[in-house]
């Protein structure tokens, strides 16, 4: 009779072990496999829902090789000009006390970083990026006292900056094609051929001049802020 129990509940036992397995593979079995779509436009989200590139402030495209494998492409640009008069109060001659400034600002800046997916098929992916960055600076500015013996005064200014990324993040979709992500990296910087030029004219009748030019070249370690990156997918 105990034979006879142990045995219908060994059978009772391998068969509901059996129903769990099958339904187990089949659930496995229907469950898609996730793919990244091959393009993506990225934008950060700023102050209060305001949105701006996310690798680059005119563009940010993301290219996928693969489900691991991704390269970003961002692009920024940046145009600076203000143009003001200062009067000094306590002279009484008013042309005497003005002085007229312009300036002019312009940077340009690609990141090229490579992404790295270490588990695509999680919900929350998790990925890793490295890759060069380049930018090129100029800055102008004139500043010109006005009165009978007027002189002005020039500023030039020229840098080249080569870098390397190393970043990190998590991202999720909330739809098939959009997701948000969560992003922080370093930046390591060279600075080179940063280049400043004065001249200061005495008379502007005169041709005497004084022009001093300084180069200038070093390291410098930033951490970039985290991003919080809405993607769309085409």
């Amino acid at each position: 009779m105990k034979t006879l129990r142990l045995t219908i509940i060994t059978t009772l036992l391998l068969l509901l072990s059996t129903q769990l397995i099958f339904a187990q593979s089949k659930a496995d079995s229907s469950a898609k496999i996730f793919h990244f779509k091959r393009y993506a436009l990225q934008f950060s989200v700023t102050d209060f829902l305001k949105f701006a590139g996310y690798e680059g402030s005119a563009l940010s495209l993301k290219y996928h090789f693969n489900d691991r494998s991704a390269l970003r492409i961002g692009i920024s640009t940046e145009f600076g000009n203000s143009t003001n008069d200062l009067k000094n109060k306590d002279s009484q001659d008013s042309l005497a006390s003005t002085t007229h400034r312009d300036n002019d600002s312009y940077r340009f800046t690609i990141n090229i970083p490579y992404l790295y997916y270490v588990h695509p098929q999680k919900s929350i992916k998790l990925y890793l990026g490295f890759g060069p960055s380049f930018s090129y600076e100029y800055a102008y500015s004139e500043s010109r006292q006005l009165s009978l013996s007027s002189s002005y005064n020039t500023q030039k200014s020229t840098r080249y900056v080569y870098g390397i990324l190393a970043l990190s993040g998590v991202e999720w979709f909330f739809h098939s094609n959009m997701s948000l992500s969560l992003q922080y990296g370093l930046r390591l910087s060279y600075f080179d051929k940063h280049q400043t030029t004065n001249k200061k004219y005495l008379n502007q009748s005169e041709t005497r001049s004084e022009k001093i030019t300084a180069d200038y070249s070093g390291w410098m370690l930033s951490p970039k802020t985290i991003y919080l990156g809405l993607s769309l997918y085409l």
